[in-house]
C-alpha cells in the first residue's frame, strides 16, 4: 500500500524532497551569513537602504541611512526624519531563498534557471525597494496606517509578485518546454 502511494505520488514527493533541501541548505548558509555580524548590521540590508534611501533622495525628498551600532538594522531617514528602521527580514533575501528553492526543485534545465533565477531575483529585489520606498512614504505621512501596509498589505504583494514569477516558470516556460519536447 505504501509502496503504492510512493510510487503514484513520487513527482510530488520528489519536488518536496528538493524543495526541503534547497531551502534549509540555503537558509542555513544564510544564517551563518548573519551570524559573523553579530550586533551590526548585515552588508545586504545596509545596502538594500542605501539604495532606498538614495532613490527617496533622488526623486521624492531629502533621505539617507544610517546603520545602528547596537541593533542589527539601518535607520532610514526621509526627510529628516526616522522613517523606519531596516533589519535583515526586511532585506528581501528570505523571499530570494524561498524563490530559488522553488525554482531549483522544480526543474533539470540549468540552462534556463541560469537566466530566470537572476532575472527572478532582480524582479523581487525591485519590488522589494518599492515597497520600502511606500514604507517610508506611509510612515511619514499616514503613520497610522503603517502597521496594516507593512505586515498585510505589502506582505501580500510580495507574495504575490512571487506567485507571478513561479506561474512564470512553471506555466510559461516549463510548458513551452513539454510542448516543444513533445513535437
Amino acid at each position: 500500500m505504501i509502496k503504492k502511494w510512493i510510487i503514484e505520488f513520487k513527482p510530488s514527493l520528489t519536488f518536496l524532497a528538493k524543495f526541503l533541501l534547497a531551502y534549509t541548505t540555503l537558509t542555513i548558509i544564510y544564517s551563518l551569513y548573519l551570524g559573523s555580524f553579530n550586533r551590526s548590521p548585515d552588508i545586504a540590508t545596509r545596502w538594500v537602504t542605501n539604495q532606498t534611501a538614495f532613490l527617496l533622495d533622488t526623486f521624492i525628498a531629502e533621505s539617507h541611512s544610517s546603520p545602528n551600532t547596537n541593533s542589527p538594522t539601518v535607520s532610514l531617514f526621509f526627510e529628516n526624519v526616522l522613517s523606519v528602521s531596516i533589519y535583515e527580514g526586511c532585506n528581501g533575501i528570505n523571499m530570494m531563498i524561498v524563490f530559488i528553492a522553488f525554482i531549483i526543485s522544480f526543474n533539470k534545465d540549468w540552462q534556463k534557471m541560469i537566466w530566470f533565477i537572476p532575472l527572478g531575483l532582480l524582479f523581487i529585489h525591485l519590488a522589494n525597494l518599492l515597497r520600502l520606498i511606500a514604507l517610508a512614504l506611509i510612515s511619514n505621512r499616514f503613520p497610522d496606517y503603517f502597521y496594516f501596509f507593512h505586515k498585510y498589505l505589502f506582505t501580500a504583494i510580495i507574495f504575490i509578485a512571487i506567485f507571478i514569477l513561479w506561474f512564470v516558470w512553471v506555466v510559461k516556460i516549463k510548458h513551452k518546454e513539454a510542448v516543444t519536447n513533445d513535437v
